[in-house]
This record gives structure tokens, C-alpha cells and sequence, in this order.
């Protein structure tokens, strides 16, 4: 293949328009792999441990969480219920469930120690009685 027409087919594949339904179906299933990833390495599970918990086997619970399975509803729903998570939730839900939720901005230099040996090093108390305080 010669150099122009190379370039022509690469500008072509580039330039192409993304059908909204594929761009939304792939935001969503990797969004949901990631979300259930995120949790079983918040829990050192792995994705045998969540397949057990489910009643499923191990190459179908890889073949969810693959990031390209249309996952359904369902599977989603048992998911959450294993999980004791949420992995999806409607922006309505997310409005309701957070619009008390309050953002605050912090000098990180109020909490900061000054003794040499832990400069720089902000303590978890710090920041437990700022939420409280919030």
C-alpha cells in the first residue's frame, strides 16, 4: 500500500463519526467493569471470589467485567446485592441521595506538621475532624 493511500484510510478511520449508541454502550459497560473492579480490590477479592458469591463460574464473571459484555440489568442487580454496592445509579437518584452533600476547600497548611522528621505529613484525624466540623 503506498504512502498516500495510507494516509487517506487513516484520516478516514480518524475522522469518522462515532455512533452515539456504541460511544454510550461502551462508556457504560466499562464504567460498570471498573466500578465492581474498584470494589473487589477494595475487598482483596478477586473475580473467583465474587463468581462463588454469585453461583457463577469464574470465565463468566471475567467475561463481564471484560469491559465489552452487554450486561444486563439483572446481572448488574445481582452484582450489587453480592457486592453490597451500588454500580450504577440514575443521575436522579444521585441528585436526591447527594444534594446535601456540601464541598468545602481546605488550606492544607493548617494540618501540616512542622517537626522536621513528619513535614508535610497530614494526619487522618485531621481531616476526620474537618468532616465533622462540615
Amino acid at each position: 500500500m503506498n504512502k498516500k493511500r495510507s494516509s487517506n484510510l487513516l484520516n478516514q478511520f480518524f475522522n469518522r463519526k462515532v455512533d452515539p449508541v456504541v460511544s454510550s454502550f461502551v462508556r457504560l459497560s466499562t464504567g460498570a467493569a471498573a466500578q465492581v473492579q474498584t470494589y473487589l480490590n477494595n475487598r482483596s477479592w478477586s473475580r473467583k471470589d465474587l463468581a462463588k458469591r454469585l453461583g457463577k463460574s469464574e470465565p463468566e464473571v471475567s467475561k463481564w467485567l471484560s469491559g465489552g459484555h452487554n450486561l444486563t440489568l439483572k446481572s448488574i442487580a445481582k452484582m450489587e446485592a453480592a457486592l453490597e454496592e451500588d454500580i450504577l445509579i440514575t443521575p436522579l437518584e444521585a441528585r436526591q441521595r447527594y444534594e446535601r452533600v456540601r464541598y468545602i476547600t481546605i488550606d492544607k497548611s493548617q494540618f501540616v506538621d512542622t517537626t522536621p522528621e513528619v513535614s508535610n505529613t497530614v494526619h487522618d484525624t485531621d481531616y476526620q475532624e474537618i468532616a465533622n466540623y462540615a
